[in-house]
């Protein structure tokens, strides 16, 4: 694999995060937002997001495209993650929100490494867990999950269904681990 490097980008408040994020989407692949995350909205990120927000750019060497976008929450509503964590403060975790990898170089490792590069760099901020949701069928996603957390463990909740604020239902899992 090809030497990893990365671009952190942060901002002040969801807007400006957001519309970065899609920005790097769309330098990932020619689909577009809608095909990746068609149930992230302005309005629906609104609600569960205040303050800063971190999109990490991961690149290969002599490639101008990003290999994966990661983006992260550092604040958020922790509540629906609270059993999972077990007992981790707030200030602690961090939210993953979304990782797009370019579709011709899926199942090379590029979500696994660059996720590496993610977790090391929170270890050194102070962070020690990572919490989010997975598809509850997205084995690669929740080995890749495996492969970065501390112990090769990730916690999970039962499926449970969510609505989009675009009205999609999605089947969903809730996941904490330990960096």
């Amino acid at each position: 694999m090809a030497r990893l490097h990365v671009q952190w980008i942060k901002e002040d408040g969801w807007e400006k995060a957001y519309e970065i994020f899609y920005r790097a989407l769309k330098k990932l692949t020619a689909e577009g937002k809608e095909d990746f995350f068609g149930g992230m909205t302005k309005k629906g990120m609104a609600i569960t997001r205040q303050g800063k927000n971190a999109l990490i750019l991961v690149y290969r060497e002599n490639d101008p495209l990003p290999v994966t976008a990661i983006s992260f929450l550092a604040e958020g509503n922790f509540q629906p993650y609270a059993d999972l964590l077990k007992g981790v403060p707030e200030e602690k975790a961090v939210i993953l929100n979304a990782i797009a990898v370019r579709p011709e170089l899926w199942g090379q490792g590029y979500a696994r490494e660059s996720m590496k590069l993610c977790v090391r760099y929170m270890k050194r901020i102070g962070l020690n867990s990572v919490v989010g949701t997975v598809h509850p069928k997205n084995s690669a996603c929740i080995k890749m999950l495996e492969c970065v957390s501390k112990d090769g463990t990730v916690a999970m909740s039962d499926p449970y269904t969510w609505e989009t604020p675009r009205g999609r239902i999605l089947e969903r899992r809730r996941f904490a681990f330990e960096i």
